[in-house]
């Protein structure tokens, strides 16, 4: 019988690359901020879309930092 494929990831992601991954979401949220200042209110949608990216970059760079503590 031929081995299954590992679905689970075998190396860590380098916090570097994590923080990179937060800042794109952290500049994602604060582009919609921006445009929400300039133009108004948008859909509703839009707004949770901005609350998940603000909430996610912050998530990250806390994830990022516990990680190298923790391997530090």
């Amino acid at each position: 019988m031929p081995s299954m494929p590992r679905a689970a990831r075998q190396t860590q992601v380098p916090a570097r690359a994590v923080r990179w991954l937060a800042a794109v979401f952290l500049l994602g949220g604060l582009g919609r901020v921006l445009a929400i200042v300039v133009a108004g209110r948008p859909h509703w949608f839009q707004l949770v879309l901005m609350a998940i990216e603000l909430g996610l970059g912050a998530v990250y760079l806390w994830l990022a930092d516990a990680d190298e503590r923790a391997r530090g």
